[in-house]
């Protein structure tokens, strides 16, 4: 198996740091069947959890295998200011939403009042975000998708910038 120095996953409490690492689970490429039931649960459970990866487009790989995988998903969306690649047609991109002089964490957050139909996310956490919208912000459009919503939520992080 080859050995991946950047894929790491995480499932912690909502409650703590987006950026603390205390609780990384490695895993390999390719991945075991152990590894696969363990992300089945992550992108099953109405919860937070946290990947790292070395990169955006390792992490995509990684969200568009699963989502591929699980065809229950119809209503998908993600969190990105990346334009390293392009989303599928079939999630909604929250970077979009931002219009005139109305800051992006508002728009998303008005968005998801009027449209509460979202049955997975996932957050590209990259240092450019992390520059646009607060660590707070991003940790409150989280827990409203995962308490409010019963939604997966998987927050990306990466090693490689």
């Amino acid at each position: 198996m080859k050995n991946v120095d950047g894929l790491t996953m995480l499932n912690k409490s909502k409650k703590e740091d987006l950026l603390n690492r205390e609780a990384a689970v490695f895993l390999t490429l390719p991945l075991s069947d152990f590894d696969i039931i363990k992300f089945q649960n992550l992108f099953i459970t109405p919860s937070i959890h946290y990947i790292t990866t070395k990169n955006v487009s390792m992490g995509r790989s990684l969200i568009n295998f699963f989502l591929s995988a699980f065809k229950h998903y119809h209503n998908i969306g993600c969190l990105t200011i990346s334009q390293n690649a392009t989303l599928r047609d079939h999630v909604f991109d929250f970077s979009k939403l931002q219009e005139g002089n109305m800051p992006l964490i508002d728009s998303i957050e008005l968005f998801c009042i009027e449209h509460p139909y979202l049955n997975f996310v996932w957050i590209e956490l990259t240092e450019s975000l992390q520059n646009k919208i607060s660590q707070n912000q991003i940790r409150n459009i989280s827990n409203f998708f995962s308490s409010n919503h019963e939604t997966p939520v998987v927050v990306l992080k990466y090693h490689d910038e």
